[in-house]
């Protein structure tokens, strides 16, 4: 089978994509004409309309990436492939038809399989820019907050140790795992390393680093503890102190739509008192995007809280601590599409939200409550709140099957 690689303005030079060229390069032409079909891959539910692009080409489209099993995206692809992409190129390699591979599916089949099995020793580093070299180590998350794809999706999946030193030995400071949550820490003089914040106030990672990128999500004990990491005012403010004597920048995330702006704005006036501009702390708000297999999946969005006013946070900080800074925050609209877009079951209903795109937040939700009340959810905050953290197939594929994951370590044949 001959394929063709799909490549849009920015995922060409990304991590996934450079794998497929490596471990597919047996079956790869550079000329769309000339394949039997076309791969899309896609990390993010925004790259949904790379589907479309694909098919211009006039040649089956199989579609995988992150976001694979997502409905919408078994609508509208010919083939999706569910899992990593090993267990595709030993499907080629064993000379199987697209509708025998188990790990696949199409509009007409809903049997999802999602192969995990990791061949680690097959992974290279990639060098992006200057700077940055990356490479894969780990897949999922332990924490498994309740709102994360990543962390609910998948089963966690790491590198073996003597494989990611060897990378830490060949990068040093430059290497960028891919992980949402690295069990092996940020290394030393790291240029940028994400880490959980209690982590790093216990000082055992990232000693030296130029900056730390970490999530704080909710500013209420309850939502804190219930549904992200139980992050604490007091957390922060120990992060910040140990940032501030070691010169290291940092990046916090929040997570805006559940929590009020009065108690946003009383949790920042317990920020830490530094009047040192430097070094800089940003803080990063983003409208909550509820996502499938999440317990997460089902919240109303009536019932997210909008119009938060950044520029109010900032003055509230800026009073007590002169490093904060606070980015703008985008409007709830862009939320609120990628999350119909992750409800969606039918191309009617795609085609709805997809016109939608562009419009206000007001005109989504109105439209949507008129033609597809049923994408809006029902769940209140305080029922997720009391699920338990554990991964929830949508109902259009029924159930999942999985193979391989935790236990496995499958490394490959270059490790023997």
């Amino acid at each position: 089978m001959r394929l063709y690689i799909h490549k849009n303005s920015t995922n060409y030079k990304e991590y996934a994509t450079r794998l497929l060229d490596k471990l597919l390069v047996k079956w790869l032409v550079d000329d769309p004409g000339l394949a039997d079909a076309v791969l899309v891959s896609m990390c993010d539910i925004g790259e949904i309309g790379d589907i479309a692009k694909a098919k211009a080409h006039g040649r089956p489209v199989i579609a995988g990436g992150m976001i694979s099993e997502y409905p919408v995206v078994n609508e509208l692809a010919d083939y999706v492939w569910h899992g990593e992409v090993y267990g595709f190129r030993d499907c080629l390699q064993s000379g199987l038809a697209l509708d025998d591979m188990p790990g696949m599916t199409c509009r007409g089949s809903r049997r999802l399989v999602i192969d995990q099995r990791i061949r680690w020793a097959d992974n290279p580093i990639v060098r992006v820019g200057g700077r940055a070299m990356y490479y894969y180590a780990s897949k999922g998350c332990p924490v498994r907050c309740k709102y994360c794809l990543i962390g609910n999706i998948r089963d966690y999946q790491i590198v073996p140790r003597r494989l990611y030193n060897r990378a830490l030995k060949t990068c040093g400071k430059a290497l960028m795992p891919i992980a949402a949550y690295n069990p092996y820490g940020v290394p030393d003089q790291a240029n940028i390393g994400e880490t959980l914040l209690r982590k790093y106030i216990a000082g055992d990672v990232a000693r030296g680093a130029k900056m730390i990128r970490s999530g704080v999500e909710f500013v209420t004990p309850g939502l804190s503890a219930g549904l992200a990491k139980g992050v604490t005012l007091d957390d922060v403010n120990e992060a910040l102190a140990r940032s501030a004597r070691e010169r290291t920048k940092m990046i916090l995330y929040f997570i805006a739509g559940l929590e009020s702006q009065e108690q946003l704005e009383d949790y920042l006036s317990g920020i830490a008192i530094d009047y040192n501009t430097t070094p800089a702390v940003s803080l990063v708000f983003t409208y909550i995007d509820p996502q499938p297999f999440t317990p997460f999946h089902d919240f109303d969005l009536r019932r997210k809280i909008t119009g938060i006013d950044t520029k109010r946070l900032y003055a509230v900080a800026s009073q007590r601590n002169k490093r904060i800074r606070v980015l703008p925050l985008a409007g709830p609209q862009k939320s609120t599409i990628r999350t119909l877009l992750g409800r969606v079951t039918t191309v009617d209903e795609y085609r709805l939200v997809w016109r939608m795109r562009n419009k206000s937040y007001e005109d989504i939700m109105a439209a949507c409550g008129l033609e597809c009340p049923h994408l809006l959810g029902s769940a209140a905050v305080e029922e997720i709140v009391a699920r338990p953290r554990a991964r929830i197939v949508p109902e259009y594929w029924g159930a999942a099957e999985y193979i391989g994951g935790p236990g496995d370590d499958v490394i490959g044949e270059a490790a023997a």
